[in-house]
């Protein structure tokens, strides 16, 4: 099979995969292109950033009534890889309409032109006048500041990141203009030409990363840190007077009061703060697991995390979670987590085998891969001395809060007891309490009741964060069929941060 027709089979194979319509053989079968075949992978992301953006109503499709909801089925021993395919669909995916908090509607509002995704010990200036929140679309024209670093995320997918002090004006999905300070660029496919001014010249994006910092005068150095950029010195009008090709690890500098480019030697730590691989490795974690139902239904106040203020509204990307899985995993900003995650499935009786294979909910080991709704921890009746676990392991030492999100709409009448600890092998002798629902239509997370939240402390990557849930006897109503499902529906895990971390 050439190029062409791998690339074409692997879209025909994420269509059955979209419609719920892949058998085994067809999933392993695209396990194998997708793991050898990089085209058909960048084809394959294209797909379904296109699939996923159509369900959250980033577009309308032109005939609705043909685009019914659809649920991704997930192989619970999926490879590693498809895990951090997972986080590349993410990452096209984060902010460009992510801002409505009902995602199930469609809305024909178009996406801010920048929103601002990240502050680190940031002071504006005028602060009285001026606040920008995380999360939330910019709506002033210039970013004026003080002092600390500001990530700002344009529509078109690429990343500006500031650090004070610094004025930047923002002008178009693919264009701002810097009066002074230092900025690093990212700029994805999506963000092909995305270019920078500056008094007296510009920087335009040939696929890269590049840094800068410019003078109020107009003097600027420009290192391009991957890829490649042109660099131009302009008059008023625009029209360019110089200009040179620059490549990665290539650095200049503009002068255009004396009209002259000249190259000067690269340094890697000058701009080193602003860079996107420490940016990443340095932001707090933020991880969503969606266990057997849509991936991202919980999005904006929809998941308890977002209604309390530990995850933004933007921070809405989510890995589906069905047994056992390691790798590479996707934050809930859309970004890759930088740090290797294991996800540990188990059940037991009273003590957790975390060494346990899936069952179904008559206690029967799956003999073949299931889709997300037959995972032992999507099903509501469990005989009641059966205790269902699930820990994380590989988290940096600091404090966690975890959301356990078990709202069950089709049993409503369940009632659980769930613990949160560190290397819990067993239910704590008090655990939380989730009684059953009130309103099983609820449109909102109730405390107490349609979700359980408590704090763990991790020592370091080997700890495990657990969390252990056992269906009631006692506190349920035991009058209706056992048919429903979600023991668990999801985690929200979120390192609290240090008091001088922000």
């Amino acid at each position: 099979m050439n190029d062409a027709s791998q690339i074409k089979r692997s879209l025909e194979l994420a269509g059955r995969l979209c419609d719920e319509q892949i058998t085994d053989d067809e999933f392993a079968e695209l396990d194998t292109l997708l793991a050898n075949n990089e085209s058909a992978r960048t084809a394959y992301a294209d797909f379904m950033r296109m699939h996923r953006r159509l369900e959250d109503g980033a577009f309308t499709p032109p005939d609705e009534s043909a685009s019914p909801e659809k649920v991704v089925r997930m192989n619970p021993r999926r490879l590693p890889w498809l895990t951090a395919a997972a986080a590349l669909l993410a990452l096209s995916a984060i902010i460009l309409a992510t801002l409505n908090t009902n995602p199930g509607k469609s809305s024909n509002t178009p996406p801010p032109t920048a929103v601002l995704t990240r502050a680190i010990d940031v002071e504006w200036e005028h602060s009285r006048r001026f606040q920008a929140v995380p999360g939330e679309p910019i709506t002033e024209k210039h970013l004026r500041l003080a002092s600390g670093i500001a990530e700002i995320t344009f529509s078109s997918g690429a990343v500006v990141t500031i650090q004070g002090p610094a004025k930047l004006r923002i002008d178009e999905p693919l264009h701002c203009f810097s009066h002074y300070g230092k900025l690093a660029a990212n700029c994805p496919e999506s963000a092909y030409g995305f270019t920078v001014r500056f008094p007296g010249g510009r920087v335009v994006d040939l696929g890269t990363e590049f840094a800068m910092e410019s003078s109020e005068t107009g003097k600027t150095r420009v290192q391009v840190l991957s890829g490649e950029v042109i660099v131009a010195l302009t008059d008023e009008n625009e029209d360019i007077l110089a200009e040179k090709n620059l490549l990665e690890h290539g650095a200049v500098d503009l002068d255009p009061n004396a009209g002259v480019i000249d190259a000067v030697e690269y340094d890697d730590k000058s701009f080193a703060p602003l860079k996107r691989d420490t940016l990443l490795s340095s932001q707090p974690v933020k991880l969503q697991f969606d266990i057997g139902h849509r991936a991202g239904i919980y999005s904006g106040t929809n998941a308890p995390g977002h209604a309390n203020g530990d995850f933004l509204a933007h921070e809405n990307a989510w890995t589906q979670i069905v047994g056992d899985q390691s790798g590479t995993f996707v934050m809930a900003n859309g970004n890759i987590c930088p740090h290797p995650i294991v996800v540990d499935y188990g059940h037991g009786d009273g003590v957790i085998d975390w060494d346990a294979e899936p069952v179904d909910p008559w206690g029967r080991i799956y003999t073949k891969a299931g889709g997300v709704f037959d995972s032992a921890l999507c099903q509501d009746h469990r005989p009641w001395d059966f205790d269902l676990g699930l820990r994380v392991s590989g988290l940096p030492a600091g404090k966690y809060r975890i959301y356990a999100l078990c709202r069950s709409v089709r049993r409503p009448e369940a009632s659980y007891d769930v613990s949160f600890g560190v290397n819990l092998d067993r239910q704590l002798p008090e655990p939380a309490i989730i009684p059953i629902m009130d309103n099983a239509t609820e449109p909102t997370w109730v405390p107490g009741l349609t979700y359980a939240v408590d704090e763990v402390e991790v020592s370091g990557p080997e700890d495990w964060a657990t969390f252990i849930t056992r269906y009631s006897r006692e506190r349920s109503i035991n009058n209706a069929p056992h048919h429903g499902r979600s023991v668990l529906l999801g985690l929200q895990i979120v390192e609290i941060p240090s008091p001088k971390s922000k």
